[in-house]
């Protein structure tokens, strides 16, 4: 299905890799290209999700400051960029 319908299938296989595909680099390069087709709220969440579980903090933490102005419009992003808000201040 990413093979044949990739766009509409990115965010899918990013969360599958995440979690019980056991790849989070692959996920969170899924996730990044994801959220350059389309920036919403769940996109932006995903991306930085993704990164954490990758443990790449300083991708989540530039994903952090750039998901900023959609997160003024969705409580679940606000409240995960509020969250995590401290994770970078502490680098």
């Amino acid at each position: 299905l990413l093979q044949k319908h990739r766009s509409a299938f990115l965010d899918h296989a990013a969360e599958f890799f995440a979690g019980p595909g056991g790849d989070p680099p692959l996920a969170s390069s899924l996730a990044q290209e994801n959220l350059a087709l389309r920036q919403t709220p769940r996109a932006h969440a995903l991306a930085i999700e993704t990164a954490l579980t990758a443990l790449d903090t300083s991708l989540a933490c530039r994903l952090l400051d750039a998901a900023r102005p959609a997160a003024a419009h969705a409580v679940n992003l606000a409240t995960l960029v509020e969250r995590e808000r401290a994770r970078c201040a502490a680098r």
